[in-house]
């Protein structure tokens, strides 16, 4: 009985040639680099529009002049906002990150439809997008490690945790179907 056999996802056709010219590959990786340059300069440049600049502290006292506890209520006070300006950076970013990776999503679904022309551009979109989103991730985990370090290690330890036996998962299952 004949099975019929799944199509094999790879990068070199029945000749032995590959799919893609070297050119390119060159000109898709400088496109992953435009991407996530853009996105990056993009998310700055809209949190510095809705949230302002980072704040900085007061050195315009003259620190002998002031009492310590004046100066231990400063640096409260500037911790604090601190804080705040990297929550609502975090939210910016997120709100921008986000989107632009459901999108990647959807678009390299839809790019299976399409001819192999239209993959390489998909596939470098998506890949930007992954590393904006690990970005996002990141910042997320040092935000959560500054306002609690035990629950911090512990969220970061078990995300990692899922996300590697994701990745197993994923290459195992990937490895099974293509026999390599």
């Amino acid at each position: 009985m004949n099975t019929p056999q799944t199509q094999k996802a790879t990068f070199v056709n029945e000749r032995g040639k590959s799919k893609y010219s070297p050119f390119s590959v060159i000109i898709s990786i400088f496109l992953g680099i435009v991407f996530i340059t853009l996105t990056q300069f993009f998310i700055t440049d809209l949190t510095e529009t809705i949230v302002g600049k980072r704040p900085v502290r007061d050195y315009s006292y003259n620190r002998s002049s002031y009492s310590t506890q004046m100066r231990e209520d400063s640096q409260k006070e500037y911790e604090t906002n601190l804080q705040q300006f990297k929550l609502k950076t975090l939210l910016v970013r997120m709100s921008v990150t986000l989107p632009l990776f459901i999108l990647a999503i959807i678009v390299i679904n839809e790019a299976k439809k399409q001819g192999e022309a239209y993959k390489l551009a998909t596939r470098t979109f998506f890949i930007a997008m992954v590393i904006n989103m690990l970005v996002f991730l990141g910042e997320l985990a040092s935000y959560i490690y500054d306002i609690n370090e035990k629950f911090g290690v512990y969220a970061i330890s078990i995300t990692l945790l899922v996300a590697f036996i994701m990745l197993i998962v994923y290459i195992q299952d990937k490895h099974g179907k293509t026999g390599k």
